[in-house]
């Protein structure tokens, strides 16, 4: 009897020692409120190896045809800025010939991870070409969005206005493209387009979306990763497909055609809108950027990740 109450002892001494790990953490943030405690299934992170992964690609630069915007023609020009909706351009008379300088808008600029990295939504890229014109021939001009979910995203947060991917709680939403169109005005007549950026990622660890492209979107930053199922970032869209979703959670869709991906489920950060709009990222990985587009002016030429805030278009001639 004596042996086992001097067992029982040694055992409450031991456990009373150990301790055990929390998932409820909560940002202490003076802007705003706290969110929920976190999803403890994504609070994981020290199991990994807390690297990049293969797909992470903060600093990536793309560029194509120049590695600066040009300056405007000197004849005349128009400066548009973000409404939230399409914008007309009527071409003057005499005039054959106008250059078009498009700046995508960035990701959401979002608050930090909980290790207090990870601000910063993907930047929107660059795009500028020539286009041949008649007198009184009306263009439509979509200007991006640079969303805000004015303190914490929630699930369901909108993307960007123009194809910016869905944000959601500890993922923010994407950035929108900028283009312009003619004929039918549908996403099958943009003639140019620049990328927006991808959402950054604020869970457990915190990090940026990718930049909207060049001819290609950056991937999202992460640095949670394991080969077999790490939390690895959105891809960044290319000239033929959407960007491929990094680690998520529910059923979120890739990028698609001008659109970039998002889902309403819990850490899923939007992709940044573009010809084909970015991955959503999610448990501590970045959504990817959207690509840019000159296929249909001359001249061209494009560049990633220039743009901070909404995007812009500059119609010159």
């Amino acid at each position: 009897m004596r042996i086992c109450i001097l067992f029982i002892l040694i055992s409450n001494s031991l456990f009373s020692q150990i301790s055990l790990p929390t998932f409820q953490a909560l940002h202490n943030d003076s802007a705003g409120p706290a969110p929920p405690p976190e999803d403890p299934n994504v609070f994981q992170c020290s199991q990994y190896t807390g690297s990049a992964s293969p797909y992470s690609s903060p600093d990536c630069s793309y560029t194509h045809g120049c590695s600066s915007p040009s300056s405007a023609l000197s004849n005349g020009s128009t400066t548009f800025n973000y409404t939230g909706a399409a914008q007309n351009f009527t071409v003057g008379g005499g005039v054959t010939s106008i250059k078009i300088q498009a700046w995508g808008a960035q990701g959401d600029n979002d608050k930090a991870g909980f290790d207090g990295k990870g601000t910063g939504g993907g930047k929107g890229g660059y795009a500028e070409g020539i286009l041949t014109v008649t007198p009184g021939q009306v263009l439509k001009v979509y200007v991006g969005e640079n969303p805000n979910c004015a303190g914490y995203c929630t699930n369901g947060s909108p993307g960007g206005w123009n194809g910016g991917g869905m944000g959601n709680q500890y993922g923010a939403p994407g950035g929108g493209a900028s283009d312009v169109r003619i004929g039918a005005y549908g996403l099958n007549d943009r003639i140019i387009v620049a990328g927006g950026g991808g959402g950054n990622a604020m869970g457990s660890y915190g990090n940026t979306g990718g930049d909207g492209g060049g001819l290609t979107g950056c991937n999202g930053k992460d640095q949670c990763y394991n080969a077999n199922s790490g939390y690895h970032a959105g891809h960044g869209g290319s000239q033929t497909a959407g960007g491929a979703k990094g680690f998520t959670y529910g059923n979120t869709p890739a990028g698609s055609f001008g659109q970039g991906g998002g889902g309403n489920s819990y850490h899923n950060a939007g992709g940044g809108g573009g010809w084909y709009g970015g991955g959503s990222g999610a448990g501590h990985a970045g959504a990817g950027g959207g690509s840019s587009y000159i296929g249909g002016v001359a001249n061209g030429c494009t560049i990633s990740g220039l743009r901070t805030g909404h995007g812009q278009i500059i119609i010159s001639w």
